[in-house]
């Protein structure tokens, strides 16, 4: 089936978090990332189960919806990592 909802062909950047998991370049970035600094050590999914309560959120605030800074080792390089990829965005 479809999606009903294609990708568009040019990026855009990212309002909500719903919109980064529908952005498979951003979605890939943000997931390697939190992955990478060991905040979701079980991998891609584990990064979307702990997203789905917040999809509606600001894509802004998504690092830290993932790992409050002061309670998980790696949150803080996660959220570096993380925000850097909103920010290195052409818009």
């Amino acid at each position: 089936m479809p999606d009903p909802f294609p990708t568009s062909p040019e990026p855009q950047t990212p309002v909500t978090v719903r919109d980064v998991l529908d952005e498979p370049a951003t979605w890939s970035a943000v997931a390697a990332a939190v992955v990478r600094t060991g905040v979701a050590p079980g991998g891609e999914v584990e990064v979307a189960c702990r997203l789905a309560a917040h999809l509606d959120a600001p894509a802004t605030g998504l690092a830290r919806a993932l790992a409050a800074q002061e309670f998980l080792p790696g949150a803080s390089a996660s959220q570096h990592e993380v925000d850097a990829t909103f920010t290195s965005r052409p818009d």
